[in-house]
């Protein structure tokens, strides 16, 4: 089988460097790409060189990612809740470089999933429905000790598995800090998960309680 043809195609989202396609041979998954772009700065025209001298610079970020994702993963038996991360389904070769499948969030009848943004639309406003199901996805998040490092309102999406509707974390996955403490340590990775659920409060115009680990309104 050759590359997955891609060049020809327009993608639906993009975003973290990245972009994003429909699986042109599974309708079920996504495919994510990462960015070429043309250097402008001094600064990047040095991280492509880089990248080009040290393959694994250049794969960094996805490393981590998928790492971060077979380390939540192993919490299967011990962790509670419904995975509340979009499933990889494996690396591909395409035209625009190596891809991640990955799976497609949606609800019936939906080609992509709403984010929370969207879902909180200019007010700013969950409803109480939607805020009842960002709280059980902060609780998976933690209780599948999932290292993640970009938790804003456009990284969840709202899907279904298991017939019901599920908030999924669809990008933002990762430890790629210097000195991985929050892969190291789980006390290091919960603190950096309260952080990052505070400032995704703030954008919501919610309250983030570290204790209860559960939004409310202000």
């Amino acid at each position: 089988m050759g590359a997955v043809s891609l060049s020809s195609l327009q993608p639906v989202a993009t975003g973290g460097g990245r972009l994003v396609f429909f699986h042109p041979d599974f309708p079920d998954c996504l495919l994510k790409v990462q960015k070429v772009k043309t250097p402008r700065t001094a600064k990047e025209r040095i991280d492509g060189l880089v990248g080009r001298r040290f393959a694994s610079f250049a794969t960094r970020d996805l490393r981590h990612e998928i790492k971060a994702y077979v380390d939540a993963r192993l919490q299967q038996g011990q962790a509670e809740g419904s995975f509340p991360v979009a499933e990889f389904r494996g690396l591909v070769e395409t035209d625009l470089g190596i891809g991640l499948v990955v799976e497609r969030i949606f609800r019936n009848g939906e080609l992509m999933g709403p984010t929370v943004r969207s879902l909180a639309g200019k007010e700013k406003r969950l409803s109480d429905h939607h805020l009842a199901l960002l709280n059980e996805f902060s609780r998976q998040l933690f209780s599948w000790k999932v290292r993640a490092r970009d938790l804003n309102p456009g990284n969840i999406v709202l899907g279904e598995r298991d017939g019901r509707e599920r908030f999924f974390l669809v990008d933002g996955l990762g430890d790629v800090t210097l000195v991985p403490l929050n892969t190291w340590f789980d006390v290091a990775n919960g603190i950096e998960l309260n952080r990052l659920f505070t400032i995704c409060a703030r954008r919501l115009r919610l309250k983030w309680d570290r204790n209860a680990r559960a939004f409310s309104r202000p």
